[in-house]
């Protein structure tokens, strides 16, 4: 039984489903119709997968004008997984890539840190790039900018109104400001690589997402 299908199984285990033995879901596609069903009638944002893409996908090939370095490419592809799960073996961020600003999301800043330093998938080691590639994967396959892509599935749909990574009106407005050293306040701050994490939100919004 795969990870998704047990997953599944525990979301419906959360809500009450027709004791009928008959309408108990006998094969995948009777679940699915049955999570559907739950889906709708408590209205959660989404469960389902989209199909768009594979863990196991090869970065060479989802996205061969990325740069990167593996030499274990042969016996140990670096593929999709291995950037959420922080094991490309990458050095983290230099902090003249890491303090840079920027309104995109750009992975041209000296790409040099994405040499993998042991066989990808073998050591752990957090880094602050892998989000930010595997945000660029996921722009390039659903055509959309990955804020509006989480903003639409995610931020939307948990009703996070005031959830943002951009300086949104309701930040001007209630934001916490930056300041460096000597008091002196600084201009809103676009992290190049704010996909590792970089959004503005509100106690309510977090919330919603804990409620998630």
């Amino acid at each position: 039984m795969t990870y998704l299908l047990r997953f599944f199984l525990l979301l419906l285990s959360c809500w009450q489903l027709p004791a009928q033995a008959d309408e108990t879901p006998q094969t995948l596609d009777e679940l699915k119709m049955a999570i559907e069903k739950v889906r709708v009638e408590n209205g959660l944002p989404g469960v389902d997968e989209e199909g768009k893409l594979d863990l196991n996908e090869k970065l060479s090939e989802l996205a061969p004008e990325i740069y990167f370095n593996n030499p274990w490419e042969k016996t140990h592809p670096l593929v999709l997984v291995h950037l959420l799960e922080h094991t490309t073996g990458w050095d983290d961020l230099s902090k003249p890539v890491f303090y840079h600003q920027d309104a995109m999301i750009t992975l041209d800043l000296k790409p040099g840190y994405r040499h993998s330093r042991w066989a990808p998938g073998t050591r752990y080691a957090y880094n602050n790039a892998e989000p930010a590639v595997a945000a660029y994967v996921v722009q390039k396959i659903s055509d959309q900018l990955f804020e509006d892509y989480v903003q639409e599935h995610f931020f939307n749909p948990l009703q996070m109104t005031s959830t943002t990574f951009f300086e949104s009106d309701a930040f001007k407005e209630r934001g916490a400001s930056l300041y460096f050293f000597g008091g002196k306040k600084q201009p809103y701050w676009y992290i190049v690589m704010r996909p590792a994490g970089s959004t503005n939100s509100s106690a309510r919004d977090l919330a919603n997402y804990l409620k998630f």
